[in-house]
């Protein structure tokens, strides 16, 4: 109990030296900028990103893949780059041609949902035999918008 003390501790203090920073306090703001406003759906699909990644991880332990941190840093990295990037660029392309929430709303619902398959599909690896996750994952895929267009 002390090494986690310790350890949440010393993450503490990174973050408390890192938010000293200019560059942070720049960095940080450009992003409140470029996402604002805040809708819930971002903390939602940050929420299925994560849960994702941890059930990932627990597939792969249980199929038996050697997991390394490079390769999950550089799937995970390049998810959130792809995401963040796509959110971004539609959030601008809004204000720039005044559309409201549109195309943002639709952007998140397009990536919780293949979020939310990823999650079944993990959860299928580790527990095959239950056949509510097959249901949700048809229910998912039947609403989930084509791209075959």
């Amino acid at each position: 109990m002390e090494r986690l003390t310790t350890f949440f501790l010393s993450i503490a203090d990174i973050l408390s030296r890192l938010t000293d920073l200019l560059i942070v306090k720049l960095l940080v703001g450009l992003v409140i900028w470029i996402y604002s406003p805040w809708r819930e759906a971002y903390g939602i699909l940050g929420a299925l990103v994560a849960l994702d990644f941890l059930t990932g991880v627990i597939a792969a332990r249980y199929r038996g893949h050697h997991i390394t941190s490079a390769i999950m840093a550089t799937k995970t990295g390049a998810k959130l780059v792809v995401y963040g990037t796509a959110l971004a660029a539609i959030n601008l392309a809004e204000r720039g041609i005044g559309m409201g929430a549109l195309f943002t709303g639709v952007g998140l619902g397009m990536l919780i949902v293949t979020e939310a398959l990823s999650i079944l599909e993990n959860l299928q690896r580790i527990y095959p035999d239950l056949p509510i996750l097959q249901r949700l994952e048809s229910l998912l895929r039947e609403r989930a918008p084509r791209s075959d267009v």
